[in-house]
């Protein structure tokens, strides 16, 4: 019996679709820690993970993280006015983790949102949460939840 050409190649091309459809799968892997970068010379920086945005900001993709200047006493007793302009900011990723870099050293209020007029203050105990910046490195203030 003679076996047309066409036919072997047809059989061996499906052979190598079906070996490749039974290969298994790699286990998906952890996702990777961002890596921290750096701050330029006399500045400083945070970065953390917002928890809940996709349920606060429905249907937005991009949300943004603020930095404001906090003027006050070490009780949080104070004022901070957001102004994008002249603040830091920065845009979050599709896991809620952000950085801010290059900030002056100083104290900080956080606000996060789709844009300045809905963003909303990260607090601690219904109080502003004041983050110190130094000179030279970037915190790391873990994750956060926000809440109206």
């Amino acid at each position: 019996m003679i076996i047309p050409r066409s036919l072997l190649f047809s059989l061996a091309i499906l052979g190598l679709v079906l070996n490749a459809c039974a290969s298994s799968t790699p286990a998906p892997t952890a996702l990777p820690t961002p890596t921290t970068i750096q701050p330029a010379e006399g500045k400083g920086g945070l970065r953390g993970k917002l928890l809940n945005t996709a349920e606060m900001w429905k249907n937005i993709k991009t949300i943004y993280v603020f930095a404001a200047e906090f003027h006050g006493d070490d009780q949080g007793k104070g004022v901070y006015f957001l102004e994008p302009s002249i603040h830091p900011y920065t845009i979050m990723d599709a896991y809620g983790v952000f950085q801010i870099n290059d900030m002056p050293p100083g104290d900080y209020v956080l606000l996060a949102g789709p844009n300045p007029e809905e963003a909303i203050t990260i607090k601690n105990d219904d109080v502003a949460e004041v983050f110190k910046v130094p000179e030279g490195e970037v915190i790391d203030i873990g994750e956060k939840t926000l809440s109206y």
